[in-house]
C-alpha cells in the first residue's frame, strides 16, 4: 500500500522530530530518537514493560499535533504504510485523550 492510499491526505510529514515546547503549558514534548531499540521494549515478543502505563511519546508516536492543530507523522516510522488508513480527526482525538492522560491537559 502506498502512503497516499493509507494517510488522510490532511496528515503532513513531520521532517525533523526534537523537542517542542508547548507554549500554553510549557510541557516540552519529546520525540525520543533511539538508536537499536527502546529500553522498555521486552526483546523476545517486542513487548512495552511500561504499557498501559506508557509514556506520552510513545502512545502518540508517530504523530505530532502542533501547537495549530495540524496532525504530522514521522516519515522514518517502519509502520507507515501496515494496517488500517488513520484517520486525521480519530487521531487527534487519540492524541489529547493521551495529552490528558499525561497531565499535559488539565480540565477545569
Amino acid at each position: 500500500m502506498n502512503t497516499e492510499e493509507y494517510w488522510d491526505k490532511r496528515i503532513k510529514v513531520y521532517p525533523v522530530f526534537q523537542r517542542e515546547v508547548d507554549p500554553d503549558s510549557g510541557l516540552d514534548h519529546p520525540f525520543f530518537l533511539i538508536k537499536d531499540r527502546c529500553p522498555y521494549l521486552e526483546e523476545k515478543g517486542m513487548i512495552c514493560t511500561r504499557y498501559p502505563e506508557w509514556f506520552y511519546t510513545c502512545a502518540t508516536y508517530p504523530f505530532l499535533l502542533d501547537p495549530e492543530g495540524d496532525l504530522f507523522y514521522h516519515k522514518e516510522c517502519r509502520g507507515i504504510g501496515q494496517g488500517n488508513k488513520v484517520d486525521r480527526d480519530v487521531m487527534v482525538r487519540k492524541i489529547l485523550k493521551e495529552r490528558e492522560r499525561a497531565g499535559m491537559i488539565v480540565k477545569p
